[in-house]
């Protein structure tokens, strides 16, 4: 397998393992948010935000995961599948993940909204250079074949 493949592939597993992981963490806070009585079923089966918010935040943080990633998983596998992915794209996939990982510290930690945006607006970054890389090779391939 071509390095630029692996590089993207360990990209995409750490992805998933980071989504796994906030889905670990938020369980765990709203199962102690329970056990130390911060709330109680009757209160978040009316209210999805009646959680604490170490446990909100978790909660938030998870679901962004099923936001920006959702394209960054598209664009990869476009490229694996389609193209031949060079290390500019594999940077671009593991940059994008370590803006998710920092986006997602950020977020159950401190949640300073100024940072988040900062790590937020890098994967964003990330990822539009990927699809615009993407529909690049493709405008070059057509020009070749016409």
């Amino acid at each position: 397998m071509p390095l630029a493949i692996s590089l993207i592939m360990i990209a995409i597993y750490a992805q998933v393992m980071l989504t796994i992981a906030l889905l670990l963490i938020m369980g765990s806070r709203r199962m102690r948010a329970l056990k130390e009585h911060k709330t109680t079923m009757a209160d978040i089966a009316l209210d999805p935000m009646a959680w604490p918010s170490d446990a909100l935040k978790a909660a938030n943080a998870f679901k962004n995961q099923f936001e920006i990633p959702v394209l960054f998983y598209v664009v990869s596998l476009l490229f694996i599948g389609f193209t031949r992915p060079d290390l500019i794209v594999a940077t671009l996939a593991i940059a994008f993940v370590i803006t998710r990982y920092a986006h997602a510290l950020i977020h159950i930690n401190s949640n300073h909204v100024k940072k988040r945006f900062y790590a937020f607006f890098a994967g964003v970054a990330c990822v539009t250079l990927m699809w615009g890389y993407l529909l690049f090779s493709h405008i070059v391939l057509w020009v070749k074949l016409a």
